[in-house]
């Protein structure tokens, strides 16, 4: 399992989550068109301090992208750089891939920046396994965050 940035070695399998409509472009795209408004994203995400890493994880078709971050940041001038991260994962990712990348984003990056996750019920319980591992606590639950009106727990990462 590793964590590599985004690159054009990866736009085929982000063409193939693409057409599952596992990522949240407009429909109808070409290859081209596609590759094109990924390399702007990817451009505006570089100017704004956001980044996109791919989790390249072991499956029965080998090892190949399993899910992707994009990681907004945000600087402070008295302490860490602050992150929130949002996950996406492709079919291929087991249960176990979901966890092991999810763990290892944390370890690697909370060295470096305090990470923030806020979640909706449905991610609650995986969070808490996370937790478990001693990578993360929960500290809030707000109440009616999301646009539908349900609740969110806040998540912020441990420092050993």
């Amino acid at each position: 399992m590793r964590i590599e940035p985004v690159s054009e070695g990866h736009f085929e399998y982000l063409w193939a989550a693409y057409k599952r409509g596992i990522l949240d472009f407009e429909p109808g795209l070409s290859p081209d068109d596609f590759i094109v408004l990924v390399l702007a994203k990817m451009a505006d995400g570089i100017q704004t301090g956001n980044d996109s890493y791919v989790f390249m994880g072991k499956t029965p078709q080998g090892e190949i992208p399993i899910g992707m971050v994009t990681v907004a940041v945000s600087e402070s001038i008295d302490a860490k750089p602050q992150i929130v991260p949002a996950f996406t994962w492709f079919p291929e990712a087991s249960p176990r891939n979901i966890l092991e990348c999810a763990l290892r984003f944390v370890v690697d990056f909370k060295e470096d920046h305090k990470i923030f996750i806020t979640a909706g019920q449905g991610d609650w319980r995986f969070l808490g396994h996370l937790c478990s591992y001693g990578a993360m606590r929960r500290v809030g639950y707000l109440r009616k965050y999301f646009q539908d009106g349900s609740n969110a727990n806040l998540y912020e990462s441990v420092n050993s």
